[in-house]
């Protein structure tokens, strides 16, 4: 979260490190040099919590941006690998039949849990995403 100003300590220091290659140490009073590293970072820009990350900061990154697929498409995927699960672990052919059900009926579920529980400062834990519905 962004302080007084809007300064966000953790992101400066990231920022300071990546285009600096160091950090300055406050309490040696010197200049810490790291070399040989790579950051990788995601972060997720879906507008149901806001993310600010300074340009700053941006610059040193490339960013791809992913968009969310369709609902057909999340239903074939789905399809697809329920599917294949069933075969592959050969379950009886009156449960392979009911993939196109399981799917539609999960996809219905994800959809009213993401309307329903969006996060807020106070309930940050509620992030859903598709990993969250394997596990129904």
């Amino acid at each position: 979260l962004p302080e007084q100003y809007g300064a966000q300590p953790p992101l400066e220091f990231l920022r300071q490190f990546i285009g600096n290659d160091g950090f300055y140490d406050i309490n040696r009073y010197s200049w810490k040099s790291v070399d040989d590293v790579t950051i990788a970072a995601t972060c997720t820009l879906s507008g149901r919590v806001p993310v600010n990350i300074p340009s700053r900061l941006l610059q040193y990154f490339s960013v791809i941006n992913m968009p969310t697929p369709t609902l057909s498409t999340t239903q074939h995927i789905l399809e697809a690998k329920l599917g294949r699960y069933y075969i592959i672990n050969s379950f009886p052919e009156e449960v392979q039949r009911t993939v196109k059900q399981l799917c539609t009926a999960g996809l219905y579920l994800y959809q009213q849990v993401m309307v329903n529980f969006k996060p807020k400062p106070s309930r940050l834990h509620y992030m859903f995403n598709m990993h969250s519905l394997r596990q129904v």
